[in-house]
């Protein structure tokens, strides 16, 4: 029972941050708006999906489009430093677009794109620490 209602929480909670509708008060987070507006977003962003692995353009594109400020909101939640947002976005879409079809119509939409984010953020995180450690200072070129 308890993982069930961890798993819940966590769910709503990567739903509010999306949305834009929680803070972090150190580890919890605090509600702030309407949970109804979030699970029409939600469930909005879900029939959308559903339609786009059905085949509908259409859909797809505004599901994208729809998609791009909650993927924004999400990766300007954390204490990602440096990282290029529009370069993050796009790793989403391309990611997203490559794992769609592991997409569930019957579960929320939201925490499934967090997480996709989550990871994409991980990776290019990874890639700033790879690419620092290789880098050298060179002399100071006179101008």
């Amino acid at each position: 029972m308890t993982a069930v209602l961890s798993t819940q929480c966590l769910c709503a909670n990567a739903k509010r941050d999306a949305l834009g509708m929680g803070h972090n008060t150190g580890r919890n987070r605090v509600l702030v708006g309407n949970s109804l507006a979030a699970d029409n977003r939600d469930a909005q962003l879900s029939a959308l999906m559903g339609a786009a692995q059905k085949g509908d353009a259409g859909a797809y594109a505004e599901l994208l489009r729809l998609s791009v400020p909650v993927i924004k909101r999400i990766a300007n939640s954390g204490r990602h430093f440096g990282l290029e947002i529009d370069d993050i976005v796009q790793d989403v879409l391309m990611s997203m677009h490559s794992v769609r079809h592991t997409y569930d119509p019957d579960r929320p939409f939201i925490p499934w794109l967090a997480s996709i984010t989550r990871h994409r953020l991980i990776d290019a995180q990874r890639r700033k620490s790879r690419s620092r450690q290789h880098e050298t200072a060179g002399p100071e070129i006179p101008e």
